[in-house]
């Protein structure tokens, strides 16, 4: 009897985790197609001969990456898929680096607040974060460039730069911009408030270890908020890569939006929509599965 009951109640947490699964995917793909459809308006509305030359609807070209993998050729002849997957990796790169820099900066900051009993260095310590923060990339970009008198990049774009050329970039994208800043602010916020509930103020009394108890909240919590600002990342790309010379998707963007190439420029975007909504998308199969109480 006990293993019946224990065997329906797992079906209905899997049941209840694959109705949710078809609801994000259901919602990602309508996302998608929304943004996807705004976007080709928006390019294909702009002031452009060779778009005005190039009478495509929304769903042949939809219709075209769906079912062929197709997005088009660049002015170039070359493939806009391949271009793209090819410079996707090296701004992949930067984005996950930027990611650990700031996440391991907020880290140190947390736990300097725990071992910090004066609250007064704790203040000062906050607003020179922020105030790091809050200072413009490109400005950071072109300060760091010149105090190192050029010796941060290479003499001139290449294919596939050194590993070492994207540690500086990739430091400044997670720190600048406000992204920093709101990733600290949110963390503080975030622990303040699993601090106030009972069941931790109860373990803390006790004696016991509360990490325990925060973690799962923390993570959840966390993940939202980088994935809301996976966006602010994305963009930065295309100033640091122009500074630094990397080859990435956010110079590749700017290239193409410069040399008014709107099958590129398509292409791209509609790529940086799909992996901004996937990353959406597994934050909220990471939510469901670490708190019971949003499958309700």
């Amino acid at each position: 009897m006990a293993d019946c009951l224990l065997f329906t109640i797992w079906m209905d947490e899997i049941m209840a985790l694959f109705l949710m699964l078809v609801k994000e995917i259901i919602r990602v793909v309508t996302v998608i197609l929304i943004a996807t459809l705004l976007m080709f308006f928006i390019v294909s509305s702009s002031p452009d001969i060779s778009a005005k030359k190039d009478n495509k609807t929304y769903h042949q070209w939809i219709g075209k990456i769906i079912f062929n993998c197709d997005m088009g050729t660049t002015r170039q002849g070359e493939q806009v898929l391949s271009v793209v997957l090819s410079r996707a990796k090296n701004s992949a790169l930067l984005i996950i680096l930027a990611l650990i820099f700031a996440i391991l900066w907020t880290g140190c900051f947390l736990i300097a607040t725990f071992k910090i009993k004066q609250k007064g260095l704790i203040v000062f310590l906050r607003f020179l974060c922020y105030g790091i923060s809050v200072c413009p990339t490109f400005v950071v970009g072109h300060f760091l460039l010149h105090l190192s008198h050029n010796k941060l990049v290479s003499p001139e774009m290449l294919d596939d730069p050194v590993w070492y050329y994207y540690l500086v970039p990739a430091m400044i994208l997670g720190i600048t911009d406000g992204f920093l800043g709101e990733t600290i602010r949110h963390a503080v916020s975030e622990i303040n408030h699993i601090k106030s509930e009972h069941y931790v103020k109860m373990a803390q009394a006790k004696g016991a270890s509360i990490w325990r108890h925060m973690i799962n909240d923390f993570i959840i919590h966390m993940s939202m908020i980088i994935s809301l600002h996976m966006v602010v990342l994305i963009s930065g790309t295309v100033i640091i890569e122009c500074i630094f010379c990397l080859p990435g998707i956010g110079g590749l963007a700017f290239n193409a939006a410069e040399a008014r190439d709107t099958g590129l420029l398509l292409g791209i975007l509609f790529f940086v929509v799909i992996i901004v909504v996937i990353l959406n998308m597994v934050n909220r199969i990471i939510a469901l599965c670490l708190d019971p109480r949003l499958r309700g």
